[in-house]
């Protein structure tokens, strides 16, 4: 299959039904339609090869033949692939993950684009509509601090415990651009996380040297260093999590 099929069938979709393609099929399974043999697929296809993503021609042959519901198929096909195009994809499970706010943006605006199209084909809308999902929870925020300084500071009252969840919580793209620099580098990525580590290697330290009481040593250490120097890592933690991210998003 040419690079301009593969384009518009994208691995996902039969260009005839719109029903899933498995990759390296010949026939779809549902229509049984010839992948990649439509004069549609290999019209875009020639388009495909002088525009990385044929999205511009799409359009104009969706101007230009406004009662063809296949052109229309084809450009939400296309919007959807290129919604994620500079996602970052895990070697382990293959996954797709975003790690700048700008691909988040990018993203919602593809396949907000794909999905206003006019088109009767429900399992393309479906993806469509798992993408829009994905990309939305990009935004969305996890606590990623140490539940164990939660309980520690909720010692001293709520406030501090609540405080510390808070500014811990960080958007999800910024957690796959750390995760993703961590298993290019091998190292902790940003100022909070790096004190992070160093807490918890300081912790294994006394677990390792203090044998059977180790870990009491260590639990000493959190709840007395640590918490002393709470007020720093909560500030570090903001700045991070928030003001740096203000900066980008305003």
């Amino acid at each position: 299959m040419s690079s301009g099929n593969r384009f518009v069938a994208a691995g996902s979709f039969c260009s005839q039904c719109g029903g899933a393609l498995q990759p390296a099929v010949k026939f779809c399974a549902q229509c049984g339609a010839e992948v990649g043999t439509s004069s549609a697929i290999t019209l875009i296809g020639g388009l495909a090869e002088q525009n990385q993503s044929g999205i511009p021609e799409l359009e104009q042959l969706v101007a230009e033949h406004p009662n063809d519901e296949t052109y229309r198929k084809l450009l939400a096909v296309a919007l959807h692939d290129d919604a994620m195009k500079d996602w970052w994809e895990d070697p382990a499970d293959k996954k797709l993950l975003c790690v700048t706010y700008e691909g988040v943006e990018y993203a919602k605006n593809q396949l907000r684009r794909a999905n206003e199209l006019q088109f009767n084909d429900s399992t393309l809308r479906q993806h469509i509509g798992g993408g829009i999902q994905l990309a939305n929870s990009m935004e969305g925020r996890k606590f990623v601090g140490s539940w164990l300084m939660v309980v520690a500071l909720g010692f001293f009252g709520v406030a501090p415990g609540v405080v510390w969840w808070y500014v811990n919580r960080r958007p999800c793209y910024l957690i796959n651009k750390d995760y993703m620099a961590h298993s290019v580098t091998g190292k902790h990525q940003g100022a909070a996380a790096k004190m992070g580590g160093v807490q918890g290697k300081i912790y294994e330290f006394f677990e390792n040297a203090g044998g059977e009481w180790g870990w009491l040593f260590g639990l000493f250490f959190m709840l007395t260093i640590g918490v002393i120097l709470s007020p720093v890592f909560m500030a570090i933690a903001y700045k991070e999590n928030y003001l740096d991210v203000s900066k980008v998003t305003a």
